[in-house]
């Protein structure tokens, strides 16, 4: 009886060792050669991404899923995230991006304009275009200049 309560006993503590539910944390500024953790997050959900990537590969560990806890605060995304098969879990080991509890999490494509950066239409061609009663109403910003590279010529006539 004592051998089949240390095999018991055995396999318990392996399981607990080799196969374990883990959290990765992000935040917006986090450092993506951190190690993930609450005290030290990755920056980009991409870095996450990556980092379960390779925990999944990694034939000495096993995972029983995957919360990747964003810490409040806005993520400016440049790029497409992209996810694929790799980034699958399965349905006894799931891997989740959330938001953690109480913070506000915004993940933004756009990028912020200055406000001071506006200044009023004064173009006499575009001005006649508009209703005179909203003419003083209407302002512009030159893109080009802020550093923002777009074609805009599909809203030309």
């Amino acid at each position: 009886m004592k051998t089949n309560f240390a095999f018991v006993i055995f396999g318990l503590l392996l399981i607990c060792t080799v196969s374990r539910a883990a959290d990765l944390y992000v935040a917006p500024d986090g450092n993506d050669q951190n190690q993930g953790t609450k005290t030290a997050p990755l920056k980009t959900l991409e870095a996450a991404r990556n980092a379960i990537r390779k925990l999944k590969t990694d034939k000495q560990k096993s995972i029983d899923g995957m919360t990747v806890w964003l810490r409040g605060g806005t993520y400016r995304i440049t790029k497409t995230f992209e996810l694929d098969d790799r980034d699958s879990g399965t349905k006894a080991a799931r891997i989740v991006y959330r938001g953690c509890e109480n913070e506000n999490v915004h993940l933004s494509g756009g990028q912020e304009l200055d406000p001071a950066a506006f200044k009023p239409v004064t173009n006499p061609a575009i001005l006649q275009r508009l209703p005179e009663s909203s003419r003083k109403h209407v302002f512009q910003v030159d893109l080009k200049a802020m550093g923002i590279e777009t074609d805009l010529s599909i809203f030309q006539d």
